[in-house]
């Protein structure tokens, strides 16, 4: 509640102090609506009695005479520094998760798919035929790399901006489809690491998977303990990003 600078006072303006959150946004009904009627009962009762009395119209004042005994009035309003609200976005909690899982399930298929071929001694056949290991794992890391993760990343981006995630919107696409690629880039190189240990393919699924449970824990705790210290910090992003 406050009151107009005025003896006695004319009025007394009462804002409902409820906050709206619309969209993520937080309304100020201060700056938006009490503010600025106090702003323009001010003016015009200033322009009022300094029309009447300084200027010297009498007391019967015109209307465009007081207006133009002020010509101008603006006020100014800085707030004080103070910490950002933490809001809660649905969007911001369980976004992360999915974006992960959409990685994660393009992990796993590589990983399959070597293990699978490795399986079926198709690579065996293909060493008797004269293809040496170097171009068959040149092969694979063209097609995941170049073909694979290239069409994931741009996917990711596209569903991001379809369903507007301010990710995608408020950021360059460029910035956004390399981070995701070279985040799928390096999730490939780990899976190739990963297929030498592994004999099965059933296996290959039922790692692929462990990893993703393993980031997903990861992501809790890099996000939610923001008190942890500093190097903890930097050793869990980087199991994230790994």
């Amino acid at each position: 509640m406050l009151l107009l600078l005025c003896h006695p006072p004319l009025l007394t303006p009462c804002q409902n102090g409820t906050t709206k959150n619309i969209r993520g946004v937080v309304q100020d009904d201060f700056n938006k609506v009490l503010m600025p009627m106090q702003v323009a009962v001010e003016r015009e009762i200033a322009r009022y009695l300094l029309a009447a009395t300084v200027v010297g119209f009498g007391s019967n004042v015109s209307a465009a005479r007081a207006v133009n005994a002020i010509p101008s009035w603006s006020i100014e309003l800085n707030e004080y520094p103070r910490p950002a609200a933490q809001l809660l976005s649905l969007v911001g909690s369980v976004a992360p998760t999915f974006l992960l899982a959409a990685a994660m399930f393009v992990f796993s298929i590589q990983i399959f798919n070597v293990v699978q071929e490795r399986e079926l001694k198709l690579r065996s056949s293909m060493r008797v035929m004269g293809v040496s290991d170097a171009v068959w794992w040149l092969s694979w890391v063209l097609w995941d790399i170049c073909f694979t993760n290239v069409l994931e990343a741009l996917l990711i981006c596209a569903f991001g901006n379809a369903f507007p995630f301010d990710l995608f919107r408020r950021n360059q696409f460029s910035v956004v489809f390399i981070h995701f690629w070279l985040f799928l880039c390096s999730l490939t190189g780990l899976g190739y690491f990963m297929s030498t240990f592994i004999a099965k393919a059933n296996g290959a699924t039922f790692a692929g998977f462990t990893i993703f449970l393993f980031g997903f824990i990861f992501q809790l705790i890099g996000k939610y303990l923001s008190s942890l210290r500093l190097r903890l910090r930097v050793f869990v992003c980087v199991c994230v990003g790994a």
